[in-house]
């Protein structure tokens, strides 16, 4: 038996004749797997705020473009307007009526 594996030994070290435990400690992996699991989730909540801040400032983006595309489209009725007058203007100077 290996001085580790030893009962009397375990409570002498880790309980200093205080502690009665017959059976040495099991490998313990939760807190690995746990802080394992709270690293995973700090990164992917850290991942889902970048992404709400990607999508506000899309949102905005988009916005901003709509109010372009209608200005743009107000300029050119406008220019279409004034075409379709000078056209008529031109006509009417080598046409007389």
């Amino acid at each position: 038996m290996r001085e580790a594996d030893d009962p009397l030994r375990w409570i002498q070290i880790k309980g200093f004749g205080l502690l009665v435990d017959d059976h040495p400690p099991k490998k313990i992996t939760e807190p690995i797997e746990t802080r394992e699991k709270t690293r995973k989730a700090s990164r992917s909540r850290d991942m889902l705020l970048g992404l709400e801040e990607r999508v506000v400032n899309l949102k905005d983006s988009l916005g901003d473009v709509k109010k372009t595309l209608e200005e743009v489209e107000r300029r050119i009725v406008e220019l279409d307007l004034k075409k379709s007058n000078s056209r008529k203007w031109c006509w009417s100077l080598l046409v007389p009526i």
